[in-house]
């Protein structure tokens, strides 16, 4: 609980002390003046792929019906950032902010506003489910109802996302995904050897929810695919190019984020099969609950407290990204398109965070 805790209250000092110190220009607080590094954009890319599906979801796949197949369901998303390293370096060729504002530039003022219409729609979904996963971890932790954990979760990411916008999102990306790798790979050995070493729980599995192809190659190609096309239309891995400091920045970060998103598909599929090899133990536990309950039950009080707060990380680097790209299109795709007004550097920053506070208290609301 003390680590969980000193994590939430650490997203809020960072976005804090960027917006002190960083935030000068709306470009800053958009897309991080176009300056962040191979490290910072690989890292933030990895982050907002992994959320809550890429580590409860893909724990409780390895508990139920997909077996160590549902490695794939990370290491997919690893391998489509391969070819998505050849589009980066021409997505932030385009000096644009969003995906909408490159569509109006080639089809007209009325799609690029259906497009940021439907992406933001899209969003307010996703915002809302990553804040409802928070909460959901919050709640099981510490025993305070639901609502209010979905309050508390939704008011950091408000908090840190709000006042640091795309700068403070990279660094909390950083240390999200950071939080998140180390959590898991410090933990999974440790469940793996309380519970008997690997070769005892293997041997408590039946034989196919050990075959890497148990779901078969045809929906193993068809997530590839499918990841492929999300990655390459998705507003915030297009707004993680833009931010790039240069053409070549954003095609190695790709290509980097396809291996650390490779190493995480290891762990909680391992938990996850842990937890089904000895669920006779784990009084309750479900596919939703298997990383959480095997990790309690067979780790040490700080290791728990590391996963908890990684599958916080993984939950709120997704919804903190989410929320920022809604609100940028909001103002740059639709405000700015059809308002011939002219506004300072500041109103545009100041539009944008009222924007990022109203959106995420729209999503809790439907998180509640």
């Amino acid at each position: 609980l003390i680590i969980v805790v000193a994590y939430l209250i650490g997203m809020m000092v960072i976005g804090y002390v960027v917006a002190k110190l960083k935030i000068k220009t709306s470009e800053d607080y958009m897309v991080a003046g176009r300056r962040m590094g191979l490290f910072m954009v690989a890292f933030s890319l990895s982050a907002n792929n992994i959320g809550g599906g890429s580590t409860t979801g893909l724990a409780g796949k390895a508990f139920g019906a997909w077996g160590m197949s549902a490695i794939w369901y990370v290491l997919t998303a690893s391998i489509a950032m391969i070819p998505l390293a050849y589009f980066a370096p021409r997505i932030r060729k385009t000096l644009a902010i969003t995906i909408p504002e490159v569509v109006e530039r080639r089809f007209g003022k009325a799609s690029g506003t259906f497009t940021a219409v439907l992406n933001i729609l899209a969003l307010f979904c996703l915002t809302s489910s990553q804040i409802a996963a928070s909460g959901a971890v919050i709640t099981t932790l510490t025993g305070i109802p639901l609502n209010v954990c979905l309050l508390i979760a939704g008011l950091v990411v408000i908090c840190y996302t709000t006042l640091g916008g795309m700068i403070a999102d990279q660094i909390s990306d950083l240390l999200q995904f950071l939080i998140i790798l180390i959590g898991l790979a410090i933990s999974t050995p440790f469940v793996l050897h309380a519970a008997g070493g690997w070769g005892a729980l293997s041997t408590k599995l039946p034989g196919e929810q050990l075959s890497l192809v148990k779901i078969g190659w045809v929906p193993i190609l068809g997530y590839i695919f499918n990841y492929f096309c999300t990655f390459l239309s998705g507003p915030e891995m297009v707004s993680r190019f833009e931010s790039a400091k240069d053409e070549k920045t954003a095609m190695k970060a790709s290509l980097l984020s396809g291996v650390l998103m490779a190493l995480m598909a290891v762990f909680p599929t391992l938990l996850g099969l842990a937890a089904l090899a000895l669920k006779d133990e784990l009084p309750g536990v479900a596919g939703n609950t298997a990383m959480m309950a095997v990790t309690s039950k067979y780790a040490p009080g700080l290791i728990t407290g590391l996963v908890s707060a990684a599958i916080i990380s993984a939950t709120m680097s997704s919804a903190d990204s989410n929320l920022l790209c809604m609100s940028t299109m909001f103002i740059n795709d639709i405000i700015n398109v059809y308002s011939q007004k002219q506004r300072t550097d500041k109103q545009e920053i100041l539009m944008t965070r009222v924007c990022n506070a109203v959106f995420c208290l729209v999503a809790m609301s439907i998180s509640f």
